[in-house]
């Protein structure tokens, strides 16, 4: 598991990062998100039937769906660049 957050932290810094377009913020961006983490488990932790009705929303599963598709969104913007490349002609 500590690996596991670890990445996703990881993840979510490089990309907040590339969002704002800034350098040599990790070390705040790792605190931040890593803060806030643990604030929302421990918030979680005291009232666990509260974590049980935001997790089971419609809004949350639609939310969990999507990135679950998040491969296959990928896919097809893949195969529109494909579609744009110009083709070489043999000569």
């Amino acid at each position: 598991m500590f690996l596991h957050s670890a990445f996703l932290i990881h993840v979510s810094v490089r990309c907040l990062a590339k969002l704002l377009a800034l350098k040599e913020m990790d070390a705040t961006l790792i605190a931040v998100i890593g803060g806030a983490g643990s604030i929302l488990a421990f918030q979680y932790s005291k009232n666990p039937v509260l974590f049980q009705q935001d997790f089971s929303s419609s809004s949350m599963i639609a939310f969990f769906l999507l990135i679950e598709c998040i491969p296959i969104l990928y896919w097809i913007a893949s195969l529109f660049r494909k579609g744009r490349r110009p083709r070489r002609n043999a000569a």
